[in-house]
């Protein structure tokens, strides 16, 4: 289980990828910050979902089963770009010879997410 913060900055997602809108800040039952999200309904579902949520993510409603169960995360950012390919050799002319092995072409294209 991640207990990581959540950034209410960044985008928002349901642990299973649904979209999350943020509704309102409240103060839950134990007098803590909590926030209410609508999760967006799954596939061929027509209705969506309402949840209180924790700073952490984790159900903290009345109907919250006993173990807690985190509902929503930080999506993960999708970035890309280009880098340069590094290697580390012993001496110069074996570097050289690996970037001359790529023709030169030192610098790939990336995606990743955060």
């Amino acid at each position: 289980m991640d207990k990581a913060m959540i950034d209410w900055n960044k985008p928002i997602q349901a642990m299973d990828g649904r979209k999350v809108t943020v509704c309102r800040a409240v103060i839950s039952r134990s007098g803590e910050g909590a926030k209410v999200v609508y999760v967006a309904p799954p596939p061929g579902a027509v209705f969506g979902d309402v949840f209180l949520v924790d700073e952490k993510g984790f159900r903290c409603d009345d109907s919250a089963p006993e173990k807690p169960v985190q509902i929503i995360r930080n999506a993960p950012v999708k970035r890309e770009g280009w880098v340069n390919i590094y290697a580390v050799h012993e001496t110069k002319e074996d570097a050289e010879k690996a970037c001359a092995d790529l023709s030169g072409k030192c610098a790939r294209f990336v995606r990743w997410e955060e």
